[in-house]
């Protein structure tokens, strides 16, 4: 019964930065409904290969799959349907600890041969620190530190997330951005801290933290009990501590779970759920965890809630395939609970998801601007009919200049459209930018400069002649 945290997987699937793409090389193979992809992976400052390396394939938030780079850093990715892809060289062996990796957007074409693809290893930004009691000023070890960027999400990468040693010390190497350095205690008195920092290419950053020591929790011991005073085997509970990403368990034979120190804080909300022969189960109010060593969980039946929606265009017209991504909220946090996809109507369901909790759910498919529901408040034992979520058709195009605050313009900086996948490029020695598939009307345009600032404006689409200010 090991915890199954869904921390690692949404680090891995959102990215600091991600590159415009890089578009097919015309030489065309064999006629067919795929493409494929070769390149290497180099590191930045020597262009020489990166050997033996995993290159991971994503798209969206879907993970695709992945190769491994050869002795010569050359990979190969054969049979890729059409679309647009996010490769990442991801060093989960550890073998290049001073090297953080740089995901790279490719578009593969039906029958094209995309050649040529240069993924890299860059140095990245340091940053490093110590933990310390905010009373005793002894040091406090193993403290969970990761790094988000500022409003926006989690940072990626083998070496974002950090554990502090004994004496106190966490070091991480990133993509230079600015960040928000985030401690994650868990305990009695548990709680996240942060701060914010601006870290560049090959610099190092110190960030030291004065915090009060967690105090210690004892494993707590759990049994799932259904309708008929049995256990429950194979029942799935989820643990959500106050200001954390949720954790789930699985029963054993004997309906039987473990909750390793320190998984659980006071207040923390504990809800199970089973499918069975009989049905699906599921506890009807959420368990609140006041310190206790063992807790029982009663299931029943009717105490679930399932979400039921379409997708559409802007015309009410279904959009089928699309990908909708169900998200939990904990206080500030949100976490990705379910995926699943449209039926050829547009449909989708997300059945007998626990109740009593805030969620939201994003749909998003290519060709179209992602789109978002409100917030939504079930309650246990409901069948949730949703408003239809409306994808704006993403076939215009936009662009312009990138220009400081005297004029002039500035080159080489990413521009990206906000909810619109896969939109982004970068400036040309003029300054210009053009980004195809945007929806039509007044858009949110992001730039990020060479010094990492951040700057954010709304431009038109299907203008060619927007000035974005930079300063």
């Amino acid at each position: 019964m090991y915890p199954r945290s869904s921390f690692a997987c949404l680090s891995a699937a959102v990215f600091l930065a991600i590159l415009p793409p890089v578009h097919a090389d015309p030489t065309v193979q064999a006629p067919g409904a795929t493409g494929s992809i070769t390149g290497t992976v180099l590191f930045s400052t020597t262009n020489k290969p990166v050997p033996g390396i995993e290159v991971a394939v994503t798209q969206g938030p879907q993970s695709i799959g992945g190769t491994e780079a050869d002795k010569a850093g050359a990979f190969s990715l054969t049979t890729m349907p059409p679309g647009t892809y996010t490769l990442t060289p991801y060093d989960y062996k550890d073998l290049f600890k001073d090297w953080v990796e740089q995901p790279q957007n490719v578009e593969v074409d039906a029958g094209v041969k995309t050649t040529d693809v240069k993924l890299y290893l860059v140095r990245g930004g340091v940053i490093t620190g110590k933990i310390t009691d905010s009373v005793t000023g002894r040091p406090v070890p193993n403290i969970t530190v990761t790094t988000m960027q500022i409003g926006k999400a989690m940072a990626s990468g083998t070496r974002s997330v950090a554990t502090s040693g004994p004496d106190g010390t966490y070091s991480l190497r990133i993509l230079p951005d600015n960040v928000s350095v985030v401690l994650w205690t868990r305990g009695q008195n548990g709680a996240v801290a942060s701060q914010d920092v601006e870290v560049a290419e090959g610099e190092t950053k110190s960030v030291d933290f004065k915090i009060k020591t967690p105090i210690p929790l004892a494993a707590v011991h759990g049994i799932v009990i259904g309708s008929n005073g049995k256990p429950v085997a194979s029942a799935t509970v989820t643990v959500q501590n106050p200001n954390a990403f949720p954790q789930t368990y699985t029963t054993n034979a004997l309906g039987r779970f473990t909750v390793d120190a320190p998984g659980l804080v006071t207040g923390a909300s504990l809800q199970a759920q089973a499918h069975t022969v009989s049905g699906d189960l599921g506890t009807a109010n959420v368990y609140t965890y006041k310190g206790e060593n063992q807790v029982s969980l009663h299931i029943t039946a009717g105490a679930l809630c399932t979400f039921k929606g379409r997708v559409v265009d802007q015309d009410g017209k279904p959009v089928p395939n699309a990908a909708v991504v169900l998200a939990q909220f904990s206080g500030n946090f949100h976490n990705i609970v379910g995926q699943t996809q449209c039926d050829s109507h547009g449909q989708y369901a997300f059945p007998a998801n626990l109740g009593s909790f805030t969620y939201s759910i994003q749909a998003n498919q290519l060709g179209y601007a992602t789109g978002d529901s409100a917030k939504i408040y079930s309650a246990a034992g409901q069948i949730v009919q949703l408003p239809d979520i409306q994808l704006k058709r993403a076939n215009n195009f936009t662009g312009g200049t990138v220009v400081n605050t005297q004029g002039n313009p500035v080159p080489n900086v990413k521009v990206y459209i906000y909810n619109v996948p896969n939109a982004s490029t970068t400036t040309d020695k003029a300054g210009h930018f053009t980004i195809k598939g945007v929806p039509d009307g007044t858009i949110t345009a992001n730039v990020t400069t060479s010094n990492n600032n951040f700057f954010s404006q709304q431009i038109e689409a299907g203008k060619g002649d927007n000035v974005f200010y930079v300063k």
